[in-house]
């Protein structure tokens, strides 16, 4: 049916380009703040945007479909209950897609 071929088709587009897009625009939003003497040094910085950016990247392919619940989840919990510990958004989504990949069971 039309119906099943457009949902394939909507997967493929959410799991190749959304999920991809979504991360690099956390990589490059957070990358002046992490990369900045005055956060991290610069060399632990990049180390933190590269290990953070291929883990979700990775996570992104392997598991789509609890992509929206990490983000959903990262987003709310640390802009409303513990907006003290955030770091960035980069850092706070690599913490939350270790601590919902554990809690799965993956």
């Amino acid at each position: 049916m039309w119906f099943e071929k457009l949902h394939v088709w909507l997967l493929f587009l959410e799991k190749n380009i959304l999920y991809p897009l979504v991360v690099l625009n956390v990589l490059s939003g957070s990358a002046r703040e992490l990369a900045s003497p005055r956060k991290l040094d610069t060399e632990v910085g990049a180390l933190m945007i590269t290990v953070a950016g291929l883990k979700l990247l990775r996570s992104s392919y392997s598991s789509p479909t609890y992509q929206y619940i990490t983000v959903l989840f990262t987003v709310l919990f640390f802009t409303f209950d513990y907006r003290n510990l955030s770091e960035t958004l980069l850092l706070d989504l690599f913490l939350m897609s270790i601590v919902f990949s554990k809690v799965k069971g993956n």
